[in-house]
């Protein structure tokens, strides 16, 4: 019970998007983290700059057997 804690493993700037998504269009991205990681509960966060008002941000909890 308690807030969890998270390590910053790394982080990276995916290449920038010249072309348009459309609103409930979707771009797939991907790269590659150097880090190794060991067996354990993991946190991903994304953040996207798409030019509104504020960056839209996500989360996304893995595991690592």
């Amino acid at each position: 019970v308690g807030t969890p804690k998270y390590e910053k493993m790394g982080e990276f700037a995916f290449q920038e998007i010249k072309e348009f998504v459309l609103p409930d269009g979707i771009r797939k991205m991907e790269t590659v983290l150097q880090a190794k990681f060991s067996p354990g509960k993991y946190l991903a966060e994304v953040e996207v700059e798409y030019g509104g008002k504020s960056l839209t941000k996500y989360q996304k909890e893995f595991f690592v057997k």
